[in-house]
């Protein structure tokens, strides 16, 4: 018999994880295939301004939940305390649904208001109202996920996720024949695929939880002793609010930097001499094909990180700093090489891609420059989740804040001289600045042996 170690754990967590990103990944760009011939760049290009203030909202009501539960779940199972961790999660759902039903009220309202006053494009507001109903089952959803990928549980949510691509791709089809027949724009067919998708993921993790709570010996309910132990629901509370509250403002401060990318992009291309239509393209062509395209080998880093934050989190709690050395180790080793890697590949191959799958030369010219940003952008991703299983959130928050704010300045300076490649300057230097700040700081903690502080 095979014995079952925190290592095997992890390497078979990470590859359920693995081909359930990259079968969500191919059936995502089947998606973007079938949107960008359907609908065309332009509208891709509407659709794109929408999401970073849908993902702003999402930031105000889930904000870094998911994250946090997913540490505190592993470290209290890692102590034996299954009770305290039921707390955890119940308490973490009861802090998400009234912030995200919040979020998503105001959205909905104020969604013409930031459609003609912020995004200067009227042909937003659909949009907006349609993915702020997708809003509070995202959070509900996260924090389900979380208790199953604290405990190392990947299947479900890797299946939840499969799931929930398929029917994004089923509505979003059905909206597009609807739109055919109706004066609705095409833009809003990505939007209400979107909005299903999260509805579906949110109902099918709640009736999993349902059924394996029914089953369970422990019939345990945490909200049924509230008055009885108000002390340790204070305390969770607080052990979460202080975990959640740095890497919320870092989530609102990214998406709001996002919002103001996207808003501030199309304009400064405008400036750099194209035509509203054609800035609206080009940025539709660069965000929602070139840069997919770019991160689709991070379906693999996005599986490790996942799995490297209740990991690293164990490790700290047991006192094991060897372990987490060799964690960020081999962890970067990979990273480098799946990066070096990728290079050669969209390089020498991007082109035929962009012909190929889009039907668009511009995808490929994009595709050869974003090459070689690979590796840092693969290596951002893994070092941050290794930084908030220590419970360095906040740290996380300074390196978001410092790349944000360097590629809002490349847009404004860079972007009217030298047009979308003076955007791309901008990421590279970003990313260069957030691995190098990342690298740095372990290297300091892996001489204190990872201490808890």
């Amino acid at each position: 018999m095979l014995k079952i170690t925190r290592k095997n754990t992890l390497l078979l967590g990470t590859l359920i994880l693995t081909a359930s990103g990259i079968i969500c990944r191919i059936l995502g760009f089947l998606y973007r295939i079938f949107l960008s011939r359907r609908i065309g760049a332009e509208a891709f290009g509407i659709y794109q301004l929408a999401t970073p203030l849908y993902a702003l909202m999402l930031s105000l009501g889930a904000g870094g939940m998911q994250t946090v539960l997913s540490r505190f779940v592993a470290s209290y199972l890692a102590k034996k305390d299954s009770r305290r961790a039921k707390i955890c999660l119940a308490a973490g759902c009861g802090i998400v649904v009234i912030l995200s039903f919040s979020a998503s009220i105001f959205l909905f309202f104020s969604a013409d208001f930031i459609g003609t006053r912020l995004l200067f494009e009227p042909r937003t507001i659909l949009l907006l109202r349609i993915l702020s109903l997708g809003i509070l089952p995202s959070g509900i959803h996260n924090c389900l996920s979380a208790w199953y990928l604290g405990q190392n549980q990947t299947a479900l949510p890797s299946f939840c996720q499969l799931l929930e691509q398929f029917v994004r791709m089923g509505a979003s089809y059905l909206a597009w024949l609807f739109c055919l027949s109706t004066s609705l724009p095409s833009a809003a067919v990505a939007a209400f695929g979107t909005a299903a998708g999260e509805l579906f993921s949110c109902l099918f993790l709640m009736a999993c939880l349902s059924v394996s709570h029914s089953r369970s010996p422990q019939k345990y309910r945490p909200i049924s002793v509230f008055f009885k132990e108000k002390t340790l629901w204070y305390d969770t509370f607080r052990e979460l609010a202080v975990l959640n509250l740095p890497l919320t403002l870092n989530r609102i401060l990214l998406n709001v930097l996002h919002s103001i990318e996207s808003a501030l992009l199309p304009g400064c291309l405008v400036t750099s001499g194209l035509s509203r239509k054609a800035a609206l393209s080009q940025y539709g062509i660069l965000t929602g094909m070139a840069l997919p395209m770019i991160f689709f080998p991070s379906a693999i880093t996005h599986a490790v990180s996942v799995m490297l934050l209740p990991g690293v989190a164990k490790q700290q709690a047991d006192g094991t700093p060897e372990q987490i050395s060799d964690t960020i180790r081999y962890t970067i080793s990979f990273c480098v090489l799946l990066g070096t890697s990728a290079v050669f590949a969209f390089f020498f191959f991007g082109p035929w891609l962009g012909r190929f799958l889009f039907q668009n030369e511009e995808v490929g010219v994009f595709l050869r420059i974003l090459s070689f940003l690979s590796p840092f952008l693969y290596l951002e991703t893994t070092l941050g989740s290794i930084l908030n299983g220590l419970g360095k959130t906040s740290l996380v928050f300074f390196q978001n804040l410092a790349g944000d704010v360097i590629r809002i300045l490349a847009i404004l300076f860079l972007v009217p001289v030298f047009g979308i490649r003076g955007y791309l300057y901008g990421i590279l230097a970003s990313e260069l600045t957030i691995m190098t700040m990342a690298l740095l700081f372990l290297h300091r903690e892996s001489a204190n042996g990872f201490a808890v502080h």
